[in-house]
């Protein structure tokens, strides 16, 4: 099953150590325009990851990090 882009303002759930991070959005680098770079948030310190978009996406399809509708559904009560 290959895994879909994720859309800006989802949240994942890193399997190993159970951080959630929400994906801001997605930048180019200038020079590489097959390249698309992926912004992540970490919510437990507020720290900014930034990394490929597509090694985020292989991430998703080895099941290292998984979306959680649940988080989601719970966030948006607690707003």
């Amino acid at each position: 099953m290959i895994a879909s882009k994720p859309k800006r303002g989802e949240f994942y759930i890193h399997r190993k150590d159970g951080r959630v991070y929400q994906v801001l959005g997605y930048a180019r680098m200038f020079e590489q325009e097959n390249q698309d770079l992926i912004n992540l948030k970490r919510m437990k310190d507020g720290m900014t990851v930034t990394l490929s978009a597509d090694l985020f996406v292989l991430y998703i399809e080895a099941h290292k990090f998984s979306k959680d509708k649940e988080i989601i559904s719970n966030v948006k009560v607690n707003l």
